[in-house]
Formats: C-alpha cells, sequence, structure tokens
C-alpha cells in the first residue's frame, strides 16, 4: 500500500511539473486550453501539498507525544486481572475485592475486548531472569508463559522485546525462545522480527510507545511507571513479595506470573 501511495505521490509530482511547464511556454493564443490545464496543476498541486501534510503518523517524530489518557475508556480489557488494577487516582491492594473464577486458556480471546495490540517484555513475564547481567548468561523460559503468549500471539498483533546489554545477551534470550518454541514460522509461533531489543530502559520506553499497544506487560517496575501517561492499561508481573508499580493514572493490573495477572487456568 505504501508502495502505491508513493507512485500516485510520484505521478501527481511530475504532472505539476509537466503542467508547469506547459504553461510557460504555451502562446498567447492558447488561454482557454491552459485555464484547463491550469486547474489541472491546481489539483495536482493540492493532492501533493495534502499528501504531505497528511504524512503516515509512523513516519512523524514521537518526541513530542501527549499522553493518551483518553484512549483509557475506549480500550478498556476484560482481562481477569481487571480486579486487581488500579483505576486513576486510586491504589486497589492486590488480590483485595471480589476474586473471579479462572478462566481457561480458550477463552482468553474472549476477553480482549480493545485489544488489537499488546507488547510483552520478556525478562521476567516470558524468562525467569529479570536482570540485564543476567541474560548475559542464561535465559529460562517459564513454561507455563509459553502457551498464554502462543495464543495471544494468534489473537492480537504481539511484540516481545528485551533488554539487553549486548549482543551475547540477544543471542542468549533468542536462543532460549526459539529452544522453546515461542519464536519461529510455525502456527501460534512468535515471528523473529516481532521480538525488539534495545540496551537502555528509555530504549525499551521509546519502543513500546512507538508500537502504541493497548496493552502492556513487563516484569520492571520502573518500566510501568515510565509509562503510566501513555498506555491505557499495563500488566506488573512481580517476584512473589516484591515491590509494586505504584499506580497514578491508567490501570495497571499485578500478579506473580502472566498466567495469575491473566487469571487463567492452564490446568
Amino acid at each position: 500500500m505504501d508502495q502505491l501511495v508513493q507512485h500516485l505521490q510520484r505521478l501527481a509530482h511530475a504532472l505539476y511539473v509537466h503542467v508547469v511547464s506547459m504553461l510557460r511556454e504555451a502562446p498567447p493564443g492558447a488561454l482557454p486550453l491552459t485555464g484547463v490545464i491550469g486547474l489541472a496543476a491546481l489539483l495536482a498541486g493540492l493532492y501533493q501539498l495534502g499528501y504531505t501534510r497528511r504524512a503516515p503518523a509512523a513516519d512523524r517524530p514521537r518526541a513530542d507525544a501527549q499522553p493518551r489518557a483518553s484512549r483509557t475508556n475506549s480500550a478498556q480489557y476484560r482481562l481477569g486481572s481487571q480486579k486487581r488494577s488500579c483505576p486513576p487516582g486510586e491504589s486497589e491492594v492486590p488480590g483485595s475485592g471480589a476474586q473471579g473464577l479462572p478462566i481457561p486458556l480458550s477463552a482468553l480471546r474472549s476477553q480482549l475486548v480493545g485489544i488489537s495490540t499488546v507488547t510483552i517484555s520478556v525478562p521476567g513475564v516470558l524468562l525467569e531472569q529479570c536482570d540485564v547481567e543476567e541474560l548475559e548468561e542464561e535465559a529460562t523460559v517459564r513454561p507455563d508463559a509459553v502457551e498464554i503468549v502462543k495464543e495471544l500471539g494468534s489473537c492480537v498483533q504481539l511484540y516481545l522485546m528485551a533488554q539487553v546489554s549486548s549482543d551475547i545477551g540477544e543471542a542468549v534470550v533468542r536462543g532460549a525462545l526459539e529452544a522453546a518454541g515461542v519464536l519461529g514460522r510455525g502456527k501460534h509461533q512468535i515471528p523473529s522480527h516481532k521480538l525488539l531489543v534495545c540496551e537502555t530502559l528509555p530504549g525499551k520506553i521509546a519502543i513500546v510507545r512507538q508500537v502504541e499497544p493497548e496493552l502492556h506487560v513487563d516484569g520492571d517496575r520502573r518500566t510501568i511507571e515510565d509509562l503510566q501517561r501513555f498506555i491505557p492499561q499495563q500488566l506488573h508481573i512481580h517476584k512473589p513479595g516484591g515491590q509494586l508499580a505504584s499506580c497514578s493514572m491508567g490501570s495497571v493490573g499485578y500478579g506473580e506470573s502472566l498466567s495469575d495477572a491473566l487469571n487463567i487456568d492452564l490446568r
């Protein structure tokens, strides 16, 4: 589609240049004809100007992106963790209130109301290891999260990401995910190009904001807190007894595992 639009733009520009040249060289007696041609030139020029102003959002810089808090109301999700979420201005103790019955994995699709794109930071969520230094040595995949991630990949646009400190760390993470069957070309596998890698926390924040998911899942408290202004729904996967991400805006759900946060029964 982008190639077609670019081709049409080039044609419009060429037509515009050609018409302008004809107008400059036209004899005085050709005024009626040049009037018609001039109208065509005007339309071509307006088309080119309009296309430039309507450049795709992906091509525009996002450094000045504004908070998208208004999306929270239009993209509420009905996941099992919603009872643990923290609405704006409130602080709810994780696990308090009425506990909904766990749902089977096959019912996850029906719960993803208003969600078309999801990002998951794999350290601490899909992998046991959380720290960048640990990922230089090994990456252990959580078996209970593998099937959930595959199911999510079949329901929504799913992007995985990992913060690593070197090419070695990236190779360790990719190798572990490929060995577990998460990455690959098979059915319910995530294509390798959808594993996005960065070296810093600001880099991870920038990637998530660029993708603009309706839901982000992360094992890092700081990432959850930094993204609250931009991502309407998040899940914080934390260690038992670990510090939870604060919730000042948007909605944050909590869980000690992905299945816990989504309230999914894997039995």
